[in-house]
């Protein structure tokens, strides 16, 4: 996990500067991935639905630099789904969410996908 490690550019506030490390982005990004249809699994063996730490960011990485991430996935799509629209709505999805809840800038959200399978 070592994009755990990176933390973004300091913001300054009055009461002290705030850091928002790369965990904080995976998380977020599993968490965005509940609620598109066609996703049944990041990185081959989990389930998006499960909320453990773990299972939620396998197969997820941040790359932080100052206030920039770029996020990259790697899912499993149900089968029958389209792939490529399955895709955009994950990276809708995605950027959408890490920008709203972390003020950071998601500069590309990259996608693997590494199987499909029926559900």
């Amino acid at each position: 996990m070592t994009a755990g490690y990176q933390v973004s550019q300091p913001v300054e506030s009055k009461m002290g500067s705030i850091k928002i490390s790369g965990d904080v982005v995976r998380v977020i990004a599993g968490k965005a991935l509940e609620d598109i249809s066609g996703v049944v699994g990041i990185n081959s063996s989990s389930n998006p639905r499960q909320s453990d730490f773990k299972s939620l960011t396998q197969g997820i990485k941040a790359e932080l630099s100052e206030n920039l991430v770029a996020i990259t996935l790697q899912v499993q799509v149900e089968y029958g789904y389209n792939i490529p629209d399955v895709a955009f709505h994950i990276q809708v999805a995605v950027k959408r969410r890490v920008e709203e809840i972390t003020g950071l800038a998601v500069t590309a959200v990259n996608i693997t996908v590494e199987g499909v399978r029926e559900t």
